[in-house]
């Protein structure tokens, strides 16, 4: 092994040697040296079990920038250089716990305890970036990290009582070192002797690796001449933080060029009437300058709706790590995403620079970035430019979206209107409207802006015809993991409406301009009451679970942090992308030729029965599916890879081709227009309904609909089977052992007993 690099975690310096591809995430690298602590589930992001604490050079200032990030979707190879801090360093059963530690265990904030770790990193992760928090900021900087067990309250309310005074004291433990109080000095000269170390660490420019090559410029020369030195056909991507992995598995590439270190792309520079933000600029820091200069540069009032609508966007972790210009090149790459921060940047009038190869840059609007064949002509996104506005200039900006934070919208919207409020909010200048979320090439309804051009805002005839004007522009796709058109279409005419009125303020009639308003959630609160009785003591008191140390520690074992073995796979299903269509054939050759890819696993693969019900239930569900795909998203194999990287990739890569392809049947009414199914056992009759019926005084007639449901586990469903002289030796985090054990002897065709 040849390092590359090193990474300081918990104060230690780990090498990162060639044999670490470009793609393998930084919890990974965590696992294989044993930091167990830092848990997975999604791996998009979004549930904050793999948080960890990083201190970030930053080139802009000389200076590290402490925070949280998402440790599953960092690469390991952009963390060289990195101070690393992970659960395993606050505390554990041997040393002590850190007061965050206590406060959570002592609030019962842990039930299975498997997001604990990740919520103790994200709220010491608000500490060591601020010198003061409150509540407010409590919460807000938990945005990103779920908990489905135990409940929020206990854990807020933990954090909630965690104080500087506290983290300052935590500082001043007993020294491991001496066995004294500690006074600061192994950490400074830890801290001293790490970044005298980081001043020696040379950045190679570019490493070769198995599969691929990791290009490190330090300047926007060496980024241009390595464009220009790749062959035709070359697949490249450039990496700054990662996060649009989260969304989209693009990819493989055959060259990543890491661009942090082009100290020029992190630079934030005020301009006479704008503010320009380097590439390597984060979304947080994007939003934390914006936030300055909205009091303090004139012109710039305005962006407060900027910032108001893009801390909804993803998470604090993914906002920390993720560059704006990694979300803006995500919405070229795929334009149905509903960017948050392209549509706020269309409705201000922002532009980018890019550059080709040859050094030559050019200046686009937002509209005209969305037609730039970016990868085609090696074209690279410099800057973004956010202009002033005029004091008379009107903005607004909305998000509509299942959940309050970490959710992509279901419509958003940017609004730029210039007024005459002396003559009835007659509209002056051409407006903007733009919005996302509708359909993959709409962007601007310009007919509706044309058509308000000199009218009036407070003429309810011009409202009402420019709602039919949006009505005929506007059209929705219908994509299934989408809200519906219908209800797509009315947030676009109604944040229309809610813009208008935010303008016209009280001119508008009184019984409608508290439509203006934001909808503002309160910060939570709770209280729990119960009785102590002092006879029965200690039933009915609040004492602390015995295994919450352990949870809050990150020592509680799961499937997910036994160590990996050597040779050992990862496993994942291929599965269909028609629901009630026939499966003419499964082509996995192309992903077999991806690097990492090992072997695809399909029906004909199985040893035993393709039935992973009980055989004491007379009934049957496929492991694969055979002849025909029955539903969206039933399984068709399994691609067996050396990394969870490629296995992505080659999920994404097998070929299935399907016929025959009917109406999927999706609703209970639609079920029982249907036979029913062979085999149904008999129905369960409990009583005598009819005579229930006739002998009530008062019948309701009508019907309840629910909708379906998704089961969401913190603790992932993750199975490891290990090859054994007389069988398999299999881990996998479930509740019904037994059943388990029979479906693995069934399709394996081993005994229960092997």
């Amino acid at each position: 092994m040849s390092s590359t690099g090193t990474i300081t975690i918990n104060g230690k310096e780990y090498e990162v040697g060639s044999e670490v591809s470009a793609t393998s995430r930084l919890v990974n690298f965590l696992h294989d040296n044993q930091l167990l602590g830092t848990h997975t589930t999604c791996y998009q992001g979004g549930c904050g079990a793999c948080t960890v604490v990083a201190s970030v050079p930053d080139d802009d200032t000389g200076t590290k920038r402490t925070y949280s990030i998402n440790s599953c979707l960092v690469p390991t190879r952009a963390c060289v250089g990195w101070e690393i801090t992970t659960v395993e360093d606050l505390g554990n059963k041997y040393d002590g716990y850190h007061p965050i530690q206590q406060a959570l265990a002592e609030h019962s904030g842990t039930q299975c305890g498997y997001c604990s770790p990740g919520m103790v990193m994200n709220m010491y992760g608000l500490t060591q970036e601020n010198p003061s928090w409150g509540p407010e900021d409590v919460e807000k900087s938990l945005d990103g990290n779920m908990c489905r067990c135990t409940g929020y309250r206990p854990i807020l309310a933990a954090f909630k009582s965690v104080t500087v005074q506290d983290i300052e004291d935590a500082a001043q433990a007993k020294c491991p070192s001496t066995g004294k109080a500690c006074k600061g000095c192994c950490k400074s000269k830890k801290a001293a002797a790490t970044k005298e170390e980081g001043k020696k660490q040379v950045v190679p420019r570019s490493i070769q690796l198995k599969d691929s090559n990791w290009h490190q410029p330090t300047t926007l020369q060496e980024l241009y001449d390595l464009l220009s030195g790749f062959p035709d056909g070359t697949k490249h991507t450039f990496v700054s933080g990662n996060t649009g992995q989260a969304i989209y598995s693009d990819g493989p590439f055959t060259e990543y060029i890491y661009t942090r270190h082009v100290a020029q792309l992190s630079n934030v520079t005020p301009t006479p009437g704008s503010l320009v933000f380097g590439a390597n600029v984060s979304i947080s820091r994007v939003i934390s300058e914006l936030g300055n200069v909205a009091s303090t540069l004139s012109g710039f009032t305005y962006v407060s709706e900027l910032v108001d609508m893009w801390t909804s966007l993803g998470n604090t972790p993914v906002r920390n790590l993720g560059s704006w210009v990694g979300n803006l090149a995500m919405k070229v790459a795929h334009p149905e995403f509903p960017s948050d921060l392209f549509v706020g940047l269309v409705g201000v009038g922002a532009t980018v620079t890019t550059a080709t190869p040859d050094g030559t840059t050019t200046q686009h609007s937002m509209e005209e970035l969305l037609g730039l064949d970016l990868v085609g002509e090696r074209r690279f996104i410099i800057d973004l430019s956010i202009p002033t506005l005029p004091d008379d200039a009107a903005f607004k900006a909305y998000k509509v979206m299942p959940r309050t934070t970490n959710s992509k919208a279901d419509v958003n919207a940017a609004f730029k209107f210039r007024v005459d409020t002396t003559n009835a909010y007659t509209v002056l200048d051409p407006p903007v409207m733009a919005y996302g979320g509708i359909n993959p090439s709409f962007v601007r309804a310009t007919a509706t802006e044309t058509y308000l051009m000199g009218k009036s805002l407070q003429d309810e005839g011009v409202l009402q015809a420019a709602y039919t004007s949006l009505a005929s522009e506007v059209v929705p796709d219908a994509q299934y993991q989408d809200a519906s058109p219908e209800y797509r279409l009315a947030l676009a005419q109604n944040l229309f409406y809610r813009a208008v009125l935010s303008i016209v303020g009280t001119a508008a009639s009184p019984p409608v301009t508290s439509g203006a308003e934001p909808l503002q959630r309160p910060l939570s609160s709770g209280q729990q009451t119960y009785d102590n009785n002092t006879e029965q003591y200690p039933l009915g008191a609040p004492i602390p679970k015995i295994e919450a140390p352990i949870q809050i520690s990150g020592e509680a074992e799961y499937i997910t942090k036994i160590p990996s073995r050597p040779g050992e796979l990862v496993g994942m299903f291929v599965t269909a992308t028609q629901g009630n269509a026939a499966i003419v054939s499964i082509d996995p050759s192309p992903a077999l030729a991806i690097p990492g890819v090992v072997d695809f696993v399909g029906a004909g693969d199985i040893t035993g029965e393709n039935n992973i019900v009980d055989m004491s239930d007379p009934g049957s569900q496929l492991l694969f599916a055979t002849d025909r795909a029955m539903y969206h998203g039933q399984p068709l194999g399994l691609i067996l890879a050396t990394d969870r990287g490629a296995a992505y990739a080659g999920r994404a890569a097998v070929q299935v081709t399907y016929g025959d392809i009917q109406t999927p049947v999706l609703t209970i009414d639609q079920a029982l227009q249907n036979p029913l199914p062979p085999g149904q056992p008999d129905p369960i009759v409990m009583g005598d309904v009819q005579a229930g019926f006739a002998a009530s005084t008062h019948i309701i007639e009508g019907a309840m609909r629910r909708d379906g449901q998704f089961h969401f586990h913190m603790e992932t469903q993750t199975t490891l089977a290990y090859p054994t002289d007389t069988g398999l030796d299999v881990f996998c985090s479930t509740q019904w052992l037994s059943e388990a054990q029979r479906s693995i002897s069934k399709v394996t065709g081993l005994k229960d007993s092997e």
